[in-house]
């Protein structure tokens, strides 16, 4: 997973979010931030952007837990993001609207 500070469109909030990297086999094994790199990546989602998506904190609704709250699968509310890798590298993380505003054409989709 990646660990990444987005804006959650839908309330203009910065918070920390966590990205799945199902695009890399053990994706769940290690926590990355931006800087890092990215072993065993496969090679199609190297070198370039590559757009997923993450569950938002903030627009999911809660489900309220014995222990703590929780967001349930069909309650998940996802933000699509873009994150740029170079050599393995992770070189940056943007939001939808960042990637927009800089006219970015080119970037492999991983659905």
């Amino acid at each position: 997973m990646i660990l990444a500070s987005l804006e959650c469109p839908s309330r203009a909030e910065r918070k920390n979010v966590y990205i799945q990297i199902k695009w890399r086999p053990g994706w769940r094994d290690k926590l990355y931030r931006k800087g890092d790199i990215l072993d065993n990546l496969y090679p199609e989602y190297n070198d370039g952007w590559v757009r997923t998506d993450y569950v938002c904190e903030e627009c999911s609704p809660k489900t309220k837990g014995k222990l703590k709250d929780f967001i349930r699968t069909q309650d998940q509310r996802r933000h699509y993001c873009f994150v740029n890798v170079k050599d393995s590298r992770l070189v940056e993380i943007l939001s939808e609207k960042e990637f927009r505003e800089r006219k970015i054409e080119n970037f492999v989709v991983y659905e």
